[in-house]
């Protein structure tokens, strides 16, 4: 199976891309995995024009990348409380056709004790059009200047290892259960292209 993990950081370096490179090295049961840092690759703000025109060239190994995957991961650190300005453009970028009825983990990065509200902006607003399936798990990676180095540190390390672990292989099981309801409805996801 196929991951995808996207940073979404507006910094470099960033925490955001720590915490995607940490899920690269273990991301089992996945057999091949690809990162993509939203930050490295300047998409343009959504617009009407979308994707017609060459400003949005960028747009498409990311967009190739996403059909191929089985499963995605969404990285965001929170930023007065929300979502970044560049992830919720992502989820704009995206289409029913790449990622529609495709399970997401999503992750909350933050450099103290917060990291709630990005996850609870993701499940409200982030998949309404695109129809991405968050799954039920979800992690907030706190205190992240402190974690996922070479060596766990104390409990609560471990524990966030643990998390990490045993959310990827349910969104491995989420993917696996889901292909073929994705494959039976492809021809649906033009259908109410807003939900309603």
């Amino acid at each position: 199976m196929k991951l995808i993990i996207i940073s979404g950081s507006q910094q470099s370096p960033s925490n955001s891309w720590k915490v995607a490179q940490y899920l690269q090295g273990s991301s089992q049961p996945f057999e091949q995995v690809s990162c993509f840092d939203l930050h490295g690759l300047q998409l343009p703000l959504w617009d009407n024009d979308f994707p017609e025109g060459p400003q949005w060239q960028a747009w498409q190994p990311v967009q190739q990348a996403l059909a191929a995957a089985d499963a995605i991961v969404i990285i965001t650190p929170e930023w007065d409380g929300m979502v970044t300005p560049i992830m919720k453009n992502f989820l704009m970028l995206c289409s029913p056709q790449e990622v529609g009825h495709k399970p997401a983990l999503a992750i909350s990065v933050s450099d103290g004790i917060s990291g709630a509200y990005p996850i609870a902006e993701l499940r409200s607003f982030g998949t309404k059009n695109n129809q991405m399936v968050l799954i039920p798990n979800h992690i907030i990676v706190r205190q992240v200047g402190q974690v996922l180095g070479a060596e766990a540190d104390g409990p609560h390390e471990a524990s966030l290892r643990h998390n990490i672990k045993q959310s990827l292989a349910i969104l491995g099981h989420y993917a696996a259960a889901l292909a073929p309801m994705r494959q039976a409805h492809q021809a649906l996801l033009n259908d109410f292209g807003y939900g309603m």
